[in-house]
């Protein structure tokens, strides 16, 4: 996740709250243009840190690119408290107002004498905001708007630590001075300077503009090795050679990837820096990531080189206010391509399209220029997810070469400048020389998606072959899209399926094929390559989907003691979304399980557990009062923690989940770690520090937009 989820929503509040508050998206669109076009300062910061004390001492001189005309008077901002002075002769500094963002904000208006672009601001104070744990859906957010602490340093954009004024980007030198045996990192190039009085002292430069100034520092050990025109970097919070290197060697391996794909990587360092609370940002030639998010297997092909490509996307183009295109973009070549490249982009799109369909209702959907950070599971499903598909349509609507020239127009275009949708689409339209206002519009900007289905299918023997028809249809209740439908027909006797598009701007469209031997199967959209929303039959029942729940049954079981239905009560309270209605029953006090609900089963001894074997009857999974077995693994009851999702047997669109484990040592972490496995349909933990050593999706067996096609002449798909 760039920075900028976490600081552009702070950035221009003081220009606009007023208006933000209000709802007026013309007055964000038009601090957007505003931004396209912003001065660049440049700061000379002098800074001195206390962690012991969390305070700091700045001299900022502050460097403007024209002389002060007559009357011009600049406005800035900068943490409460910090008391700004500045002391030549002519400079007026007054404060006119204080106003709450991340953190508590002063405001200034500063006077130069007439001629002058060069003010010196000292101030300091106490900046220490403690870590805060916050939850979005059913997953858990630590974060701090910035802080300076014996346990390590954070201060960026949204700490307001240093002065920032109105529409401006900037560049800056940054000299720090540290207790010894600390190590400070920023944007930009580090020049060695001597340690003073028993200090250490670093001085980092940047030349090119910036959004914002990031300042990290901790006591840390680092590995460097030096690659093409930069250098790959790790500092680390305690030694470890084996994790530096398969670090260094990700890194070296990623920018290369995309510096190919894109264009040269646009700064002279990467870091991978270990934060002392688990995060995952992506700053401006480095990333921060926590500790236990470092050492996860997977992380390096997964969150790292997301990171890295921040640096071309959000980090290298900026994006412009209100116009965050850099998170779907970014997911799209980074977490998309890595599973394209293994053959599981169509497993991982179902997966996008799933967290939308399960976490999206009508009521919270919100089109793309609305979105500014993913804070919860519907900013994810949106911001992220569908505008990574709008990607991918766009990708397929004009072919990997018209598609990768656009990106790298636009970032040769736009680099170290703020960019919108606008830019986006007039690089493509160059690339591709054709007009792309329809696409943009109707993805960017609209808010919703399309739901299919296909009826009245018809197959005909003709004279020489066969004759497939039918009809595809637009469910949403929404006006219609204009779109182009995949079709994948299985021929008898053919290893390859044939694949065909249609046309579709209608709410109905007419399909008719000619094949030269008899199809077995048609599939609509079987590679999930359209933004649209799923039918629940297109999805194997997950975790996710009850973690979404609008309307829920918590079946505890009343044999078990009381503290362990304590313990499923809490992580019940974790994991369900807050307004959710959830009902609350013991196992005894129930006949039956309604069908208008989804339903969470928790215990082993849940009386109700046998419905899971009547719904998973077709399913690899065996319940007998002697063990449960998923696939071929046993669970094994002192030890595991076990969650299993089927559909409802009396519903054909809620869910009937179960979580069962004896191990209540675990349920912290599980309480934690679920959240992040959401796609799953079974799942199981072992140990007190769970660890997953199963996990995976029943199959779909059943989806409207798969028709097998038997010796009859007619088919239709309707339920």
């Amino acid at each position: 996740m760039s920075l900028f989820n976490m600081y552009m929503q702070h950035r221009w509040a003081p220009a606009f709250a007023g208006a933000i508050a209000a709802g007026s998206a013309a007055v964000i669109f038009a601090g957007a243009d505003m931004a396209l076009a912003a001065e660049v300062v440049n700061h000379e910061l002098a800074v001195r840190l206390d962690p012991g004390r969390g305070r700091i001492e700045v001299r900022d001189t502050i460097t403007f690119t024209e002389t002060a005309p007559p009357g011009k008077a600049y406005t800035f901002f900068l943490h409460a408290g910090l008391q700004p002075n500045v002391r030549e002769s002519g400079d007026v500094l007054t404060r006119t107002g204080r106003f709450r963002a991340a953190v508590p904000v002063d405001q200034y208006r500063l006077k130069l004498p007439r001629g002058h672009k060069r003010v010196t601001v000292y101030y300091g104070g106490v900046i220490q905001h403690p870590l805060a744990t916050t939850r979005a859906g059913a997953k858990i957010h630590t974060d701090t708007a910035g802080t300076i602490s014996p346990q390590g340093i954070f201060l960026g954009g949204a700490s307001y630590w240093y002065p920032q004024l109105e529409n401006t980007l900037l560049t800056f030198a940054l000299n720090v001075d540290l207790p010894s045996g600390w190590r400070a990192i920023s944007q930009g190039v580090a020049n060695a300077v001597p340690p003073e009085d028993g200090r250490s002292q670093v001085r980092w430069v940047e030349r090119q503009p910036q959004e914002q100034i990031v300042l990290v520092a901790g006591r840390y050990h680092t590995d460097q090795r030096s690659a093409n025109g930069y250098a790959a970097q790790v500092w680390l919070r305690a030694p470890d050679a084996v994790l530096a290197q398969r670090y260094l060697e990700a890194t070296i391996r990623y920018v290369d990837l995309y510096g190919r794909l894109l264009g040269p990587y646009p700064y002279k360092k990467f870091v991978l820096v270990e934060n002392f609370w688990e995060s995952g940002y992506g700053m401006p030639s480095f990333t921060l990531l926590g500790s236990r998010v470092i050492r996860l297997p997977f992380i390096l092909e997964s969150s790292y080189p997301h990171e890295i490509l921040h640096n071309w996307w959000g980090n290298g183009v900026y994006v412009s206010p209100g116009w965050n295109w850099s998170e779907g973009l970014t997911a799209y070549l980074a977490d998309h391509l890595a599973q394209e490249q293994r053959e599981e982009g169509a497993t991982y799109r179902r997966g996008v399209l799933q967290k939308y369909t399960d976490y999206v209702s009508q009521g919270e959907d919100f089109p793309l220029t609305a979105f500014v950070g993913a804070h919860t599971d519907v900013g994810q499903a949106v911001g992220y997810g569908k505008s990574l598909m709008f990607f991918h349509m766009l990708r397929l609507r004009l072919g990997d070469r018209v598609f990768v020239e656009g990106l790298r127009r636009f970032y040769a275009a736009n680099l170290f400048r703020l960019a919108g949708y606008d830019e986006l689409k007039r690089a493509f339209e160059v690339a591709g020389g054709t007009e792309l206002s329809d696409e943009f519009t109707q993805w960017v900007q609209r808010t919703g998606a399309p739901r299919l289905e296909v009826r009245n299918v018809n197959l005909e023997r003709m004279p020489h072959g066969f004759r497939l028809s039918g009809v595809l249809q637009q469910a949403q209740p929404d006006s219609v899209y204009a779109l182009a439908v995949p079709l994948a027909v299985q021929l008898a006797g053919h290893d390859v399926a044939l694949i065909t598009t249609v046309g579709m701007n209608a709410r109905k469209q007419r399909f008719d094929l000619s094949l030269a031997a008899r199809p077995t199967l048609l599939q609509v959209d079987p590679r999930f390559d359209l933004f649209r929303r799923l039918d629940v039959r297109e999805l194997a029942p997950a975790l996710g989907q009850l973690y979404a729940a609008q309307r829920l049954l918590i079946v505890l079981p009343a044999g078990a003691p009381e503290d362990t239905r304590a313990r499923y009560r809490d992580l019940v309270q974790h994991w369900v979304r807050p307004d959710a209605q959830v009902q609350w029953h013991l196992d005894n006090t129930l006949t039956e399980l309604p069908a208008d609900r989804s339903v969470w089963l928790f215990g082993w001894s849940n009386r109700f557990r046998g419905a899971l074997a009547v719904a998973l009857a077709d399913q690899d999974f065996s319940l007998n009062p002697a063990r449960v077995r998923v696939g071929t693994r046993s669970v094994d009851r002192a030890t595991d923690a076990l969650v299993v999702v089927a559909r409802h047997p009396s519903s054909g669109t809620h869910n009937l989940a179960w979580f069962a484990s004896d191990n209540t040592r675990a349920f912290t972490a599980l309480a934690r770690k679920l959240p992040h496995y959401g796609k799953y349909s079974y799942l199981v933990f072992s140990g007190d520090a769970p660890r997953n050593v199963l996990k995976g999706q029943w199959p779909v067996t059943d989806s409207p937009l798969q028709i097998r096609l038997d010796d009859r002449s007619r088919q239709d798909s309707r339920p």
